[in-house]
């Protein structure tokens, strides 16, 4: 099964290439038409490669649901969930019935949990996450992995880990890097939003609006720590091989098609 996604997600490539100019010359519509967008496309994807739309106890561990306001939420880390969270804690019962969530660019998430967990994680980070990872890498592989000069899980090392675990595997912490059809199972679940990472502001504040929140929070809580992933992540991935860079697009092809990103 890893290695038909492989093939198709190599010729798909090609295809994304190709279409990246037009894209980029389109005009941006606003916040709703580019929910409304994403949703046409993530049923679109579902459809055409029959993904299967059974909900899991492990889609409902990320899924938030308060049945008095009327609200479901799904979680993703490393896609501002702190900040959706302390929004929760604030609606009131005033809040129209919806259910939302909101996508990063597959790379750049990864990237940013790479840099925050295991690259440079503060103190109040540093949970034995590198030790766990790199006994993780041993028992799955058979040997030692390999580490920069500061003792830190290579981001390569990092990669052949994400891209070896299995749908069904758990592995702590898993949730800063599985894709987010794994994790929000939007094929099963109509969110009525789908926002962006990329648009947070601009789609939070309609969202507020629309939750009936938005006199409640008046201001979007400030981000902990800022990872630079951005910026970083087309280093990182130039720095990978080309079969780990495959074997990365093959596991979050999903995300890559259903929610319009680039693979850069």
């Amino acid at each position: 099964m890893r290695n038909q996604w492989t093939m198709v997600a190599s010729v798909l490539l090609l295809l994304w290439m190709l279409s990246l100019t037009l894209r980029q010359q389109q005009i941006s519509p606003g916040w709703w038409e580019r929910s409304q967008k994403l949703r046409q496309r993530v049923r679109h994807t579902c459809t055409s490669f029959n993904v299967s739309s059974e909900v899991t106890q492990r889609h409902l561990r990320n899924i938030y649901v308060d049945d008095t306001r009327g609200v479901l939420y799904c979680s993703v880390h490393k896609v501002a969930s702190s900040t959706w969270k302390r929004v929760w804690l604030k609606m009131t019962s005033s809040t129209a019935a919806v259910s939302n969530t909101t996508t990063r660019h597959p790379l750049r998430r990864v990237v940013s949990a790479y840099r925050d967990k295991l690259y440079a994680p503060s103190d109040m980070e540093d949970m034995d996450i590198s030790a766990h990872i790199k006994k993780t890498l041993t028992q799955k592989f058979g040997t030692s992995s390999t580490h920069t000069k500061d003792d830190v899980v290579s981001f390569a090392d990092y990669i052949r880990l994400i891209t070896h675990q299995e749908d069904d595997e758990d592995i702590s912490w898993d949730g800063h890097w599985r894709p987010i059809h794994q994790m929000c199972n939007p094929c099963g679940i109509d969110y009525d939003f789908i926002g962006k990472f990329e648009n947070l502001h601009e789609d939070m504040n309609h969202v507020l609006q629309w939750l009936g929140v938005d006199k409640i929070v008046r201001e979007l809580p400030v981000p902990m720590k800022n990872t630079g992933a951005d910026h970083l992540a087309s280093f990182y991935l130039k720095n990978l091989s080309s079969s780990l860079r495959k074997s990365f697009l093959a596991h979050y092809f999903l995300d890559y098609l259903s929610f319009e990103y680039e693979f850069i």
